[in-house]
């Protein structure tokens, strides 16, 4: 009667799988490498140097703390938004999970190469509409990544006088669908990453803003961000953008990442009276967002990056 429970050992694809079943939004992408399993883990376990190179949007990562498997990570966004994850790094396995974002990434030996397992999920209400809408940009970034690793390790097994053949393409597969990815060595020309930046842009413009303006509204979003209202200057009706939250006292400080082109630039020199739906600066004054009127003086000659580590410092106080 005293018999022990049964268990088995799963690889790490498979445990990750069966993670994200349990995570609400998460999306997976599987992939596949022809080089040695450790010569790609080797690669993928150096946190800090590796995955600045494989994910475009990161601009630094570094491990604060280690204990065994447990790792203290801070990482920051070429955007300037920083996070903290709580981490385990393990041979074929790394996990980590911050405030707003889960991230794991898994590798095991196949016949032939490595089999790679990459997994995403946002912690917020609406996770899984944010996954659905997501999920083609996941699946192109996963892909780029690949091709990346693939030229990393290709670059050196040449160092080191391998001459040895790979496939012309890995691919990234995910809910019955396949993706393929370029030859490895082989980049986008300038037309091409204009042609993907703008579609990008309108993916972002159409579907992603609406869906983070939608939340907003409901108060449904981390405190970092906030909306902006905006007079359109053609049509006159209100027009509505997610931004980050630059409360600093009564002065809202906002960036334009797309500086003069962006739309809501133009709104405010033709009408500089705006709305801010924001949290106030100060815990005691509570969490509700809301709107705030006021006149915006734009500055093009202000320094935008010291603006912006400044109130960054700011909300890292107060959140």
């Amino acid at each position: 009667m005293n018999q022990p429970w049964p268990t088995t050992d799963i690889d790490p694809i498979r445990r990750l799988r069966a993670l994200a079943a349990g995570i609400s939004g998460a999306i997976v992408a599987e992939g596949f490498v022809p080089e040695a399993y450790d010569d790609v883990w080797a690669r993928l376990s150096d946190l800090e140097r590796e995955l600045p190179r494989l994910v475009p949007d990161l601009r630094w990562l570094r491990i604060t703390h280690r204990e065994g498997d447990r790792l203290e990570v801070v990482a920051r966004g070429h955007s300037g938004l920083r996070a903290r994850f709580d981490a385990v790094l393990r041979p074929g396995w790394c996990f980590m999970q911050s405030r707003f974002l889960v991230i794991g990434m898994a590798a095991a030996q196949a016949p032939g190469g490595t089999a790679l397992a990459t997994l995403a999920a946002v912690r917020a209400p609406g996770c899984r509409a944010i996954a659905a809408l997501a999920a083609p940009l996941f699946h192109r970034s996963v892909l780029k990544a690949t091709a990346r690793l693939r030229r990393g390790l290709q670059e050196r097994a040449t160092c080191h006088g391998s001459t040895a053949e790979v496939p012309t393409a890995s691919t990234v597969a995910s809910g019955g669908r396949t993706w393929s990815a370029p030859p490895a060595g082989t980049g986008e020309s300038g037309p091409q990453r204009r042609r993907v930046g703008r579609r990008l842009l309108a993916v972002q413009n159409r579907v992603v803003n609406p869906l983070v303006v939608a939340l907003a509204e409901r108060g449904w979003v981390p405190p970092t961000y906030a909306l902006v209202e905006t007079v359109g200057r053609r049509t006159g009706r209100t027009r509505r953008v997610p931004v980050a939250n630059g409360l600093d006292g009564d002065t809202f400080w906002l960036i334009a990442a797309l500086g003069e082109q962006a739309a809501f630039v133009h709104n405010i020199r033709a009408e500089p009276r705006v709305r801010v739906r924001v949290r106030p600066a100060r815990l005691r004054d509570g969490l509700t967002m809301r709107w705030r009127s006021g006149t915006a003086h734009p500055l093009p000659d202000d320094d935008a990056s010291a603006v912006s580590r400044e109130y960054r410092a700011v909300q890292a106080a107060i959140f």
